[in-house]
């Protein structure tokens, strides 16, 4: 394992996909065994198995010569990524900027929705492709879907969210519209915070991973995919999506092997919460974020 040169610790190979990583073991304050973190442009801490912070000094730390285990293998830098499905449903009306708004107040770290496309090139943010009352979003103006009802009043748009976000959270926008990849990521390339694009439509992703799409891609599924590597990699994605029912450790330690996350949807029940941060998966997609601060 490769040693890093300004602390003589030992690195973990696979390392996690935020901006901690683990430089090695350590003797701490009053002997107690602790793991080193680099926080990414800051500096030094030490995180103890009891998940007490404690910060210290890099000339009071005794590296360990011996290998580090996994960061996995030893505990969570901390739980799972609270994403708001949809914002806060319960709450206020779901896709909309009331309900994104609440999901950040609740702590959010990530904020899911779903993104259409309207005739004339608008991304914007609605579940179904049709509005309450029939109207196809596709087939209307942006403008003509603002006047057509309260609910297109309410409909934001992407830029819209992302303006509200303002880098406070992950975006992970959900792509419902057919071939309308390119109007999203052309959006999201105006916008400086963290996102993400995920779709049921594997053909877009795929598409999305070889036009070179500089956003981390992912995959939704309902039930088990047969072999998750081989699909994962085909498709040039790195975030699996799968319902809640079918995440196992076995599937979760697969993907982890290739460096990926796996973010579980629709998680409303403490139990399922408990199972899979159990599981090890990287974010849980919720109604209400509070609900995982309480499992």
């Amino acid at each position: 394992m490769p040693l890093d040169k300004h602390c003589r610790g030992t690195l973990v190979p696979a390392l996690p996909s935020r901006d901690e990583v683990e430089v090695c073991s350590f003797i701490g304050i009053l002997g107690v065994v602790c793991h080193a973190i680099r926080h990414v442009g800051r500096s030094i801490s030490g995180v103890v198995k009891g998940r007490r912070l404690v910060v210290i000094p890099p000339s009071n730390i005794y590296f360990h010569p011996f290998p580090v285990p996994a960061l996995s293998m030893v505990f969570p830098l901390r739980g799972p990524l609270r994403i708001a499905h949809r914002g806060m449903p319960n709450m206020a009306r779901e896709n909309t900027l009331a309900s994104f708004a609440l999901a950040l107040d609740a702590g959010a770290d990530g904020i899911e929705l779903d993104v259409h496309a309207t005739a004339d090139g608008v991304v914007v943010v609605h579940h179904d492709p049709m509005l309450a009352g029939g109207a196809t979003i596709s087939e209307l103006s942006h403008h003509s879907i603002r006047g057509e009802s309260y609910e297109g009043a309410q409909m934001p748009t992407l830029r819209n969210v992302c303006d509200l976000v303002n880098g406070h959270a992950e975006l992970f926008v959900e792509i419902k519209g057919e071939g309308i990849e390119r109007l999203v990521s052309d959006e999201l390339d105006r916008y400086d915070g963290r996102c993400a694009i995920h779709s049921f439509d594997h053909a877009l992703i795929q598409r999305l991973y070889r036009g070179k799409s500089r956003y981390r891609l992912g995959l939704l599924y309902e039930t088990a995919p047969l072999n998750v590597l081989a699909e994962l990699a085909s498709r040039g994605a790195l975030d699996l999506w799968p319902h809640r029912g079918i995440v196992t450790r076995e599937l979760v330690d697969e993907v982890h092997s290739m460096q990926g996350r796996v973010i579980p949807w629709t998680v409303n029940a403490a139990i399922d919460v408990q199972r899979l941060v159990a599981c090890g998966v990287d974010g849980i997609c919720t109604d209400d974020v509070r609900l995982l601060s309480l499992a």
